[in-house]
């Protein structure tokens, strides 16, 4: 049987979302950034060599070894379990003859030396040969007997290798310290009474004008590329929606950019 009309009407009522558009915002949005800046930064081979001397640790990766550990609370079961190992038992029968002695046996992946806690565990795991399993170490927590599955030998990325990613790093912090010099005189001309289209233009910083609704969409559900990394995007838009029109617009830090918003409308919902 077709609605009633009192029907249709308590049915609309009660579901005001479905039959609203949001509220869209008609709003300017200037950012000042390391990406805006990067065309000013040039960086030479002597600040890359000086760089990479200075992070080489980043680029480095130290030995890793594949480990397998059993833990038993005496000595004598531990020697058993080690002599075991060697004699080509398998992580399961290791496990089954360390839980027999009350104890327990795992596999432990790939880690490097920093990743196990206790120095003289770590020591014996990184002493072993490839294959190798260590003679008994004792801890707090009981006797440990480690085997070593493989070797991943420690490495070292050349400059060559890394020369564009560091190229890029360098010049994002130098653009970042020039960010903060620049945001400062953004705001002195703001607060001179400038536009955000005249600041724009006057700093060659990039503008962007939307109509747009607090989850970054334009009229038509159409998503809207915002000057912003991804990261900083939702906390755009929130800032887009706290602002009020006829407020003048002020440099906000936001992540690693400055971001200036100016509302020059609200269509309600």
């Amino acid at each position: 049987e077709a609605p009633t009309e009192a029907q249709l009407r308590r049915y609309q009522e009660n579901n005001p979302a479905r039959f609203s558009s949001p509220e869209y915002r008609e709003a300017s949005v200037l950012v000042l950034s390391p990406e805006t800046l990067a065309g000013e930064i040039a960086v030479s081979d002597a600040d890359l060599e000086a760089a990479y001397d200075a992070r080489r640790a980043q680029f480095e990766t130290g030995e890793r070894r594949a480990l397998q550990q059993a833990v038993v609370p005496n000595e004598d079961a531990a020697r058993a379990i080690a002599e075991a190992w060697r004699g080509g038992a398998d992580l399961a029968a290791i496990e089954t003859q360390a839980r027999a002695a009350d104890g327990g046996a795992a596999d432990l992946g790939l880690l490097d030396r920093a990743s196990l806690p206790i120095a003289e565990v770590a020591a014996a795991a990184f002493a072993a040969p490839a294959g190798g399993v260590t003679d008994p170490v004792r801890s707090p927590f009981g006797w440990h007997v480690m085997k070593v599955d493989r070797i991943e030998a420690a490495t070292r990325r050349s400059l060559d290798e890394v020369r564009e990613q560091l190229r890029r790093e360098v010049a994002h912090d130098r653009a970042l310290d020039i960010a903060y010099e620049r945001a400062n005189r953004v705001e002195d001309a703001l607060a001179g009474g400038a536009t955000l289209a005249e600041v724009a233009q006057r700093f060659a910083l990039p503008i962007v004008a939307a109509t747009i609704d607090a989850n970054g969409r334009d009229q038509a559900d159409a998503a809207v590329a915002l000057p912003v990394a991804d990261a900083q995007r939702a906390a755009l838009l929130r800032a887009i929606f706290a602002a009020r029109q006829g407020d003048a617009p002020r440099m906000t830090e936001m992540g690693d950019a400055f971001v200036a918003i100016e509302i020059r409308g609200v269509v309600p919902p």
